[in-house]
């Protein structure tokens, strides 16, 4: 059963992967609705998690590759000098937004 779930949840992110890689990877979803509350708008999901902060210095394939899901850098009260681990498994998006901090 552990395998079944490890091969499904592997498959799944590894398409959404190669799909990024490839540019092909459109939307978090596969609704049909485009309206300013759908994830299916054109906005990405960076931009709305990371509201108010720039992205725009942080390496593109960072930005691309978050699937959307939090911000803890919000949370994490980050003073300058700490050292920051990232145990995540997207991109790399919430080391480079800490890096500004610390």
């Amino acid at each position: 059963m552990e395998s079944q779930v490890h091969s499904k949840v592997q498959k799944y992110y590894g398409g959404i992967a190669k799909s990024i890689t490839q540019g092909q990877h459109k939307s978090c979803c596969g609704c049909g609705s485009t309206g300013n509350q759908s994830c299916c708008n054109g906005i990405s999901s960076s931009a709305v998690i990371y509201k108010g902060e720039s992205l725009d210095d942080l390496p593109k394939e960072a930005v691309d590759t978050s699937l959307g899901c939090a911000n803890p850098v919000v949370f994490a009260q980050l003073k300058e000098g700490e050292t920051v681990l990232d145990l995540g498994s997207g991109g790399g998006i919430n080391a480079f937004m800490a890096a500004k901090q610390v």
